[in-house]
């Protein structure tokens, strides 16, 4: 009987140490179920971070893309202010073109009557070469007056030359006549010089000699004499100088009489030219007036 509580007690051991066993499994089997469950945590809140940062990263591209169709938006808006105004320039193109058609049929219109004016003109250009024609035989008469204007031209040259020659001899008597006058009013100096100094000797010597007085006064009437002679020469070369100018000047006048006339029949030539310039075919007339003028300019 005593011994029945060990047994008990013993039984009870067991017993406890087999549920101590079975807790300690079932513990170790929580523990790693535990800890599977703290793994599974942790790589749950991994993706929850990782699902976070995806969200942000999202509600950027959002905010991107929203910024995006923004943009697109203004740039459909600007694209179609755009479409506006390329409306707007089709229809001015559109009006331009219009106008543009007008135009050439306007042109046709010109081009239709530059046709009919081209055909008057053509039967001008055959009336024209018949005054032509006329303009020619005219420019031959006018040639025989160019000639007979190129002779008078060179007598007039002739008069000139021999004008300058007449002019440049009386140049020379001037200068001749300036020398005599110069060497008479020097001799005249000199011999009232002596007559002053003759005076002033017979001034002194007068109570002393009369007669002295008397002969200077005799001398110095016939050097007043002597001199009134010269001085008479002196005014009959002044004349004849005088009368020289007069026929240079009358030369002069001649001259410029013939040149005003020859002046005035050169502009009638050239008037002339210009005219039948206008009636004859203009490459010819040009071509014949040409060659005239650079074989009157050669002999001139």
């Amino acid at each position: 009987m005593r011994y029945k509580p060990i047994k008990s007690c013993w039984k009870a051991v067991k017993s406890c140490s087999k549920a101590v066993e079975s807790c300690w499994k079932v513990f170790r089997k929580l523990l790693k179920s535990h800890r599977k469950l703290l793994e599974c945590h942790r790589i749950l809140l991994e993706g929850h971070r990782k699902l976070l940062e995806g969200c942000r990263n999202s509600m950027v591209g959002c905010n991107i893309l929203l910024e995006g169709c923004r943009n697109t938006l203004n740039s459909y808006r600007k694209l179609l202010d755009d479409c506006k105004i390329l409306l707007e320039g089709r229809r001015k193109s559109l009006e331009a073109r219009k106008k543009v058609l007008d135009g050439r049929r306007k042109l046709l219109e010109c081009l239709e009557k530059l046709l009919k004016a081209s055909n008057n003109l053509l039967v001008a250009d055959r009336n024209a070469l018949q005054a032509s024609r006329n303009a020619l035989k005219a420019c031959r008469k006018l040639l025989e007056g160019c000639t007979k204007l190129y002779e008078g031209h060179k007598m007039l040259l002739e008069g000139r030359n021999k004008l300058l020659q007449g002019r440049k001899k009386v140049l020379e008597g001037h200068k001749n006549v300036l020398e005599g006058c110069s060497m008479l009013l020097e001799g005249s100096r000199n011999a009232l010089e002596a007559c002053r100094k003759k005076l002033l000797e017979g001034r002194k010597n007068v109570f002393d000699d009369p007669n002295m007085l008397l002969e200077g006064h005799r001398n110095v009437l016939e050097v007043r004499e002597k001199l009134l002679k010269s001085r008479r020469k002196l005014l009959d070369l002044h004349r004849n100088a005088l009368e020289a100018h007069r026929m240079l000047l009358e030369g002069h006048r001649m001259l410029f009489k013939a040149s005003r006339n020859s002046l005035e029949a050169r502009r009638q030539f050239y008037k002339h030219a210009g005219t039948c310039c206008k009636l004859a075919s203009p490459l010819k007339a040009c071509r014949n007036l040409l060659e005239v003028l650079g074989k009157l300019d050669g002999r001139k």
